[in-house]
């Protein structure tokens, strides 16, 4: 079994929760398996990149050491975005985001912040046809 990083994961209370993560599993698997239900409700679509509910933001040195999104998930995280109301609060929703579910964890990610944001969206609660995209 590999060894085990900790990723310290800051709360939208602004407390901060070591969360032990193995490398090769998703952030998303870490974080269900730490049981931050009442922070954090991630994961509707079960982790098919399909809903943006397991949004995290990662720090600018995190974020540079993580390979970049693909296409599905910068659709999923524009999508999200775009039902905030002004291009600021998109350009802020965007800033270092990423989909714990498609964010792999590695060795380098030992001692690492991630927030959980306080605002979700749940793409798969948002019809297709009321999407901008």
């Amino acid at each position: 079994m590999p060894q085990s990083v900790t990723l310290n994961v800051v709360t939208p209370e602004d407390s901060v929760v070591s969360v032990s993560a193995v490398p090769g599993e998703f952030i998303m698997q870490a974080l269900e398996r730490a049981d931050l239900s009442d922070f954090w409700d991630g994961g509707a679509c079960g982790g098919s990149c399909s809903c943006s509910t397991c949004r995290i933001i990662l720090t600018d040195e995190l974020y540079a050491k993580v390979p970049e999104p693909e296409e599905n998930e910068i659709d999923m995280l524009e999508s999200a975005a775009a039902q905030e109301e002004s291009p600021e609060e998109q350009e802020d929703f965007l800033k270092n985001a990423r989909l714990a579910c498609q964010v792999e964890v590695t060795s380098e990610m030992d001692g690492a912040r991630l927030v959980l944001p306080e605002d979700t969206r749940n793409m798969l609660e948002v019809p297709l046809w009321m999407r901008e995209r």
